[in-house]
């Protein structure tokens, strides 16, 4: 999901430079929705399995179809759909794997002056003329979701909860804790179906004070929940870049990933709170387990800090 929403200032950079070319974006099913309603794109391809049968068709597909591709995920799949292209209408996202590796791996760190993945974005269609606009993700807002959203919660502070690797989630414990911080608050859990044993616990917490939508709405419903949320506490995850997209103030966990990977939040409101441990980054994306077994990194992270940040974000 993180990887669409920061696509976003890419995306209008191009159909400002292009107002009347065909602009088309392929993903996969789970995050279509939210560029159907797009206003720089004219459709929403989905790669819906990812067979070899399937890639070969939509590789004969892009060749007859298209005369530039903007590459901005750089991996072995986008490569074998785009063998052969001349590089003049090939233009792919840098991706600094190495650099990233060594910085993980060995704490070698060439990446101090790295741009951030959106603004490596924007390089990428620039090398077609386009130009940044100088503005955040900007996800449109969806009125039908809108609805739904507006049945759902009324103003409290969304907590995402989860994230896709374990070495990237605040602690349940500390959740919790921030909960007891704020008496007055109320809040609404988001996150997916896999986040739902970690929401319930947290939930059992204030069951008065605390919505629990977790898996429960689509994604588009989920952007408008927190649209309408006065602030967001939220992991390093795809939730803390939808925070960003529809302007809600986010207070951002970063725990075995780094600013120089480039995945921060992107000209938005929000505060980023991180521990300085030396076992930092252990990793370029997530990892299951902590391999100091302690988890310090979010541990130490702590509710008052995080209540501190609500503060200076202006949402208590």
């Amino acid at each position: 999901m993180g990887d669409i929403l920061l696509s976003f200032p890419a995306i209008r950079a191009l159909r400002a430079a292009y107002p009347t070319a065909r602009i088309d974006f392929l993903t996969k099913p789970a995050y279509a929705s939210l560029l159907l309603n797009h206003a720089g794109l004219n459709h929403v391809l989905v790669l819906q399995k990812g067979t070899i049968r399937e890639v070969l068709t939509l590789r004969q597909k892009i060749r007859r179809d298209y005369t530039r591709v903007f590459d901005l995920h750089h991996n072995l799949r986008s490569c074998l759909l785009t063998i052969g292209w001349a590089s003049d209408r090939l233009h792919r996202f840098r991706k600094f794997t190495v650099k990233r590796r060594l910085l993980a791996g060995w704490r070698i760190n060439l990446l101090k002056n790295a741009p951030s993945v959106p603004l490596r974005y924007l390089a990428c269609v620039e090398k077609a003329g386009a130009t940044d606009d100088g503005l955040g993700l900007l996800l449109q807002r969806n009125a039908a979701a809108s609805a739904v959203a507006e049945t759902l919660v009324k103003s409290p502070i969304a907590l995402a909860v989860g994230a896709r690797w374990p070495t990237k989630a605040w602690p349940v414990e500390r959740f919790i804790e921030l909960i007891h911080l704020l008496p007055e608050e109320h809040f609404v859990l988001l996150g997916d179906g896999a986040d739902g044993v970690r929401a319930r616990a947290v939930a059992q917490a204030a069951p008065e004070r605390v919505i629990d939508l977790t898996g429960k709405t689509d994604l588009l419903t989920v952007a408008e929940v927190i649209r309408r949320c006065r602030g967001m506490v939220a992991n390093d995850s795809g939730l803390m870049h939808l925070a960003c997209a529809v302007d809600t103030p986010v207070a951002a966990l970063f725990g075995s990933t780094v600013r120089e990977f480039g995945f921060f939040p992107f000209r938005a409101r929000a505060k980023v709170l991180e521990a300085s441990v030396d076992c930092r980054p252990c990793t370029t994306q997530g990892r299951r387990n902590c391999p100091q077994k302690s988890l310090v990194c979010l541990t130490a992270i702590s509710a008052q800090e995080v209540r501190e940040a609500l503060y200076r974000l202006k949402v208590l």
